[in-house]
């Protein structure tokens, strides 16, 4: 059995249910490329509850490259638990993983949990049903500098919508991407497509820390 267990926001949303997966679990894989938090006190929480001897904390190249398939091995043969910061299939990788176990015959489970779409969306006091499409703002590359994120909430905006907007994190160099940064980004992207969709003066609301004790 493959289980994908979301651990929530923060430490204290861990689910028992959650926790008795994570407890039988032969060998848990944790997701350690979307949160920076994992490296805390989610970390002193497992280490609490779950034989450390059975966890593994692995990166992007190992969940989105060929590694995945040790884990279908594994999961075919014992309860193997890929457990992810958030719900699980926000992030596209590991539905990939889901339907590959289920092309290949291995019964999977989710436990879901809060995330940053759903808790952040209320946070804002906005109607769900009024969001359109969302997107991530990256860190540009030294060659690379994606307009993506304007081209979304363009659309959106001409449909009458409001646009989610995820910000870039690089685990590997601990560096996360401010509010202060996606809004210059987004003034620098204007200057790219000039449609008039952002100024100074444009309205938003920006979110930090949401789930924690301070958000």
């Amino acid at each position: 059995m493959l289980y994908f267990v979301g651990l929530g926001l923060s430490s204290k949303d861990i689910s028992l249910k959650a926790l008795d997966v994570l407890k039988r679990a032969d060998r848990i894989y944790v997701d350690n490329y979307t949160s920076l938090f994992m490296n805390s006190d989610f970390k002193v929480v497992l280490s609490e509850y779950v034989d450390q001897a059975k966890v593994s904390f692995v990166d992007r190249e190992f969940l989105e490259g060929e590694d995945y398939r040790r884990i279908l091995k594994e999961a075919a043969l014992r309860d193997i638990v890929i457990a992810v910061i958030g719900d699980p299939f926000i992030a596209t990788t590991h539905i990939f993983i889901r339907i590959e176990a289920e092309k290949a015959g291995i019964p999977t489970k989710v436990i879901h949990a809060p995330s940053i779409l759903s808790a952040g969306i209320s946070a804002t006091g906005l109607q769900a049903y009024k969001f359109g499409k969302s997107a991530t703002i990256v860190f540009p590359e030294e060659e690379f500098f994606s307009t993506y994120p304007y081209e979304v909430l363009y659309d959106n905006l001409l449909r009458g919508l409001h646009t989610f907007f995820f910000l870039d994190i690089k685990v590997e160099r601990s560096r996360l991407m401010r509010v202060e940064d996606a809004l210059k980004l987004l003034l620098r992207m204007e200057e790219f497509e000039n449609k008039g969709i952002i100024d100074l003066g444009a309205l938003g609301i920006g979110l930090g820390r949401i789930g924690s004790d301070n958000e």
